[in-house]
């Protein structure tokens, strides 16, 4: 019984999975990394709001 063809497509199928997992690793880092972005740029935002006002109320 000649079992190459049926290695050589589950070798095939591991190596599409393994590909697959890569390329969805990589999308999902990128997207973490720009929402994380825009959320960290609201707090920054925030937080400088806050000092202004609380500069402004110490010297008046």
């Amino acid at each position: 019984m000649d079992t190459t063809s049926y290695y050589n497509s589950s070798q095939a199928l591991f190596n599409l999975s393994i590909l697959l997992s890569l390329f969805a690793f990589i999308f999902f880092v990128i997207i973490v990394s720009a929402l994380s972005g825009i959320v960290i740029r609201s707090f920054i935002r925030n937080y400088e709001k806050q000092r202004r006002f609380i500069t402004m109320l110490v010297m008046n």
